[in-house]
């Protein structure tokens, strides 16, 4: 029951969640660690695996209190069977004496310090080296996306200045030969149909313009 339950949480990550459901989802998943560690359950690696979760999910404050609950849980656990071991050892024989005296039943809490201190400094410096890198991507994706849209700008306003460019000059030449046509409509008709001409050329100029610069695009 325990692997399917660990099995099922394993697919939620609430990442995007609210501080206080990301909490209660590490302390949930704490709280039933814990009571497979009271079950005598070696789940002890499933214990760190939620503290190296909470270093992922939780802030500052939120963290602190995350741990400092497990920790204590755990270690009223690992008390308890302390001393129900030390009760089997004031029943037994005079033969395991040797194994009573040792330093796991003589400072029970100094060894649960000597086991929880060092691994939780090696989960917590891996899972902030973690997140430093995730961050980074993110911060190089972001980059890279701002670099992409600079991009896309600058190509835009290099085509609108192609056009404003080539066909602003187009149209101002085409404007100038029907003001000539209007002009001499009446006086000079070779020089009206010449001007009209021009106008044609220019015309097609335009469309070849816009045409080249909607294929740029």
């Amino acid at each position: 029951p325990f692997v399917i339950i660990f099995v099922l949480m394993s697919r939620i990550y609430p990442l995007n969640r609210p501080q206080w459901l990301r909490f209660t989802y590490i302390l949930l998943g704490l709280l039933i660690v814990i009571l497979a560690l009271w079950l005598k359950l070696d789940f002890d690696i499933l214990f760190y695996l939620y503290i190296a979760k909470a270093c992922f999910l939780l802030d500052r404050y939120w963290l602190v209190s995350a741990i400092g609950l497990g920790a204590v849980s755990q270690f009223l656990i690992f008390s308890i069977h302390t001393a129900q071991l030390r009760q089997v050892c004031a029943a037994v024989t005079n033969q395991s004496v040797n194994f009573c005296s040792t330093r796991l039943l003589k400072y029970p809490f100094l060894d649960y310090l000597l086991a929880f201190i060092p691994t939780f400094c090696f989960i917590w410096l891996l899972s902030r080296m973690a997140i430093s890198e995730q961050k980074s991507r993110k911060k190089a994706e972001a980059l890279t996306t701002e670099i992409e849209g600079l991009a896309v700008t600058l190509e835009r306003t290099r085509i609108a200045r192609e056009i404003h460019d080539a066909l602003g000059h187009t149209l101002t030449n085409l404007q100038m030969q029907l003001a000539v046509a209007q002009e001499f409509k009446e006086r000079d008709l070779p020089l009206v149909f010449e001007s009209i001409d021009s106008a044609r050329e220019l015309t097609d100029d335009c469309i070849e313009d816009v045409s080249h610069a909607l294929r740029a695009m």
